[in-house]
């Protein structure tokens, strides 16, 4: 033990010195030898720099020619999509709404089987519907659930996590307490994630569309850990691609990440959230929501809102100087900031 470690001591010092003595050999050079050095350092940058603008060029191109063409939608009728929250709102019209697309959908939830009917209604019209419960704050049942959907059912393509959206009634009301919001919005999120990833990655396919409101773009007044929380997703979602980049995943594995307006999906709130110009944003139903969001994961839309319009105003926003988006929201004064 002792001489290997002679040896890498050894080795490491001989290292050192080798490059000691290049950077001592490359100052003695001459000055044509050190311009054509610098030459050659100079046209690698440059060749460098070009590829990238060209690539960006393209890049461009493509985006602008996939918003005034849209791509072709992909067929749906292959994915096993899990739907996390299945039981309400958003995730229980997804389900809904894969169903009808022939996908085999698998609904989680908290709720007892026996009180859980979105699996029973998809099974009635004809889909292939499964419904497990699990609270997916708890690691242990969390691992439990997903392998025995791999195990009876097949391997996962798809993940929608929609425990995470606010409903437009919890952004006025008094919040649950910090740690159950960040376990149900975030940590959930790594449970799940540490469970079906690994599959995705060994068979090369997959699509994991991450569901946020637009507590991600500013936050909420008085709701600090669901503002919080809301946040973590948004830098979840830039890990994960960073994450599949690196290792050479991103074009087999999409990505997808939902900006979801609170208050524009209602049903009779007229009396807890008020809108000082009524008109600009109206209200979408939770159908309609998840219409959109599936067209746009259809189309591997890499960040969606809903309404879409609210995306551009958001990044427009995220370059102006803070004093002008304070002096926005104070305009538009919806009672709900972002």
């Amino acid at each position: 033990m002792a001489r290997a470690m002679d040896f890498r001591a050894q080795k490491v010092v001989t290292k050192s010195n080798d490059t000691n003595s290049w950077l001592k050999h490359i100052g003695k050079l001459g000055l044509p030898l050190q311009l054509l050095l610098k030459s050659y350092q100079f046209l690698v940058v440059w060749v460098d720099v070009s590829v990238l603008l060209v690539k960006t060029y393209f890049a461009l191109i493509q985006s602008i020619l996939c918003f005034i063409l849209p791509s072709r939608r992909k067929n749906l009728s292959t994915e096993v999509a899990v739907v996390v929250g299945s039981s309400r709102g958003v995730g229980r019209e997804l389900a809904y709404k894969l169903g009808k697309l022939h996908s085999t959908v698998i609904c989680i939830d908290v709720q007892s089987p026996d009180d859980e009917i979105v699996s029973k209604d998809i099974q009635m019209d004809g889909g292939n519907a499964f419904y497990f419960q699990c609270d997916v704050t708890n690691r242990e049942h969390v691992e439990h659930t997903i392998s025995k959907i791999e195990r009876d059912i097949g391997g996962i393509s798809m993940l929608y996590h929609c425990c995470s959206i606010p409903s437009p009634r919890s952004v006025v009301t008094n919040p649950p307490s910090v740690k159950d919001t960040l376990d149900v919005s975030v940590t959930s999120y790594f449970y799940l994630l540490e469970a079906i990833l690994p599959h995705m990655k060994s068979v090369g396919r997959g699509h994991i569309i991450f569901l946020t409101s637009v507590a991600a773009i500013s936050g909420f007044t008085q709701q600090l850990a669901l503002s919080v929380s809301q946040f973590a997703i948004q830098g979840l979602y830039e890990s994960i691609v960073e994450e599949l980049r690196i290792s050479k995943n991103d074009k087999k594995i999409k990505t997808t990440l939902v900006h979801i307006y609170p208050f524009i999906i209602s049903e009779n709130l007229s009396q807890d959230i008020r809108f000082r110009v009524p008109g600009f944003f109206g209200s979408i139903r939770a159908d309609v929501a998840a219409d959109k969001i599936i067209d746009g994961v259809r189309q591997n839309a890499t960040e969606i809102s809903i309404p879409s319009y609210c995306l551009y105003i958001s990044q427009v926003m995220k370059i102006m100087p803070r004093k002008v988006t304070l002096m926005l929201r104070e305009f538009l004064d919806t009672g709900v900031d972002f």
